[in-house]
């Protein structure tokens, strides 16, 4: 073994002394989802179905909601995924009220 290093075998990579990128502990999990359920509801509203969008824009806007209020609580201020994705829920709700009174209006 290297002088430097004895504590670390030599079979060893360096790298093996970090923690791995993608183990993460949760904290920011809540937040990516509402982020992409509110893209992906943003665009079944427009695309498939308005009331499909409906569901997928609840569900981004409870985890904002509770990513927000955990990222509070831990002192972290606030995630803008979180925000991005409550807002994205929201305008989905709209265009998808907007999309079915359109239909109404002209049947």
């Amino acid at each position: 073994m290297s002088a430097t290093h004895s504590d670390v075998p030599a079979t060893r990579s360096p790298l093996d002394k970090h923690a791995s990128p993608v183990d993460g502990d949760g904290r920011r999990t809540r937040a990516t989802a509402s982020l992409v359920l509110g893209i992906i509801g943003l665009l079944v509203t427009f695309l498939i179905s308005p009331f499909i969008g409906w569901i997928l824009a609840a569900f981004a806007i409870t985890f904002g909601a509770t990513a927000r209020s955990q990222a509070r609580r831990q002192g972290r201020g606030t995630d803008g995924r979180a925000t991005a994705g409550i807002v994205l829920g929201l305008i989905s709700i709209l265009v998808g009220v907007a999309v079915v009174a359109l239909v109404a209006a002209l049947a």
